[in-house]
């Protein structure tokens, strides 16, 4: 059985409490000297002793608080460094676009681009040339814009009836047609039209509803139709971060899904807010009829001013 009388081993006193006790001793030593020289038990020598002894114990005071504050300043730095990575560790991971927090709204942006031939164009006859604009549409500041689709649209502006091909009516007396097709929407490739009618007869016996490439195409003065609607390429990036959503042009039938319907993108488009969707349109094939291509971009807007870059970790 241990002996509890038997005399304890002294602990080391803390830091702070050495130092209290230090500068206790001091002050007693400064309240005696001045008791002595009051009493004048002492002369000017022991005086000047005394003091220097006590300038000696305040400089070693000193050098031991200094010394304190710079161990305790590096255990804060470290005590800062830790909270840091623990912070790091336990903060919310994001894998993919749906777990951003933030209200999702549906959003339309279209990028429109004019083509005046007349304008644009010396000799827009001139089938060699390839017309090349841009245009451009800024994303809103609330938060990022993903899109899901895309559509190209062809809308002709050109108010001359005598502009668009094959105006006659097959009328008696004969007439011509004074209404143009202001404000229609039109695909802005014609492959789905040319693929119906390749490899089709086109004789008396079966009827011309099925005309040939060649009359669609045709450019001799009644002319075919086809000649009224334009061909692109087309390429998308983003003004901004410099990203490209590819390195060619490419036609604008690309960009439609089955029937004229929007295509679905491989993976989400993303925008950052405040990003610029640019687009960049080769016209072709020319038509007589000049007009301007829209660019529609389906898709959805989080209301949350984030950069998905950071959270997603790209």
């Amino acid at each position: 059985m241990a002996d509890t009388n038997s005399p304890k081993t002294p602990t080391p006193e803390s830091p702070k409490i050495e130092t209290a006790m230090k500068l206790n001793e001091i002050e007693n030593h400064l309240n005696s000297l001045m008791d002595n020289i009051q009493r004048q038990n002492l002369n000017h020598s022991q005086i000047q002793n005394t003091l220097f002894s006590l300038q000696q114990q305040m400089e070693l005071v000193k050098s031991k608080v200094e010394l304190d504050k710079q161990k305790n300043e590096t255990i804060l730095k470290h005590m800062s460094v830790v909270l840091a990575d623990l912070k790091n560790t336990v903060k919310t991971k994001y894998r993919t676009v749906d777990d951003i927090p933030g209200i999702r709204v549906p959003r339309w942006y279209q990028v429109t681009i004019l083509f005046n031939l007349a304008e644009d164009f010396g000799n827009p006859y001139q089938a060699q040339q390839i017309l090349e604009l841009d245009g451009s549409i800024g994303i809103s500041p609330e938060g990022p814009f993903i899109a899901t689709q895309v559509t190209p649209l062809w809308q002709p502006l050109d108010l001359d009836p005598e502009d668009y091909t094959n105006i006659a009516l097959n009328t008696i007396p004969p007439s011509n047609i004074t209404n143009v097709t202001i404000g229609r929407y039109l695909p802005a490739t014609l492959y789905g039209n040319i693929a119906k009618n390749l490899g089709r007869p086109n004789t008396r016996s079966t009827g011309y509803n099925t005309p040939s490439l060649g009359q669609l195409d045709d450019t001799n003065p009644s002319g075919g139709v086809f000649n009224d609607l334009p061909e692109f390429d087309i390429d998308v990036k983003i003004t901004g971060n410099g990203r490209l959503w590819s390195d060619l042009p490419s036609p604008a039938q690309a960009f439609f899904g089955n029937k004229g319907n929007p295509v679905f993108l491989g993976t989400l488009g993303i925008f950052e807010k405040n990003d610029r969707i640019t687009v960049i349109a080769k016209m072709t094939r020319q038509s007589n009829v000049y007009g301007r291509l829209k660019l529609v971009f389906h898709g959805y807007q989080i209301l949350n001013p984030i950069i998905l870059a950071d959270m997603l970790g790209y």
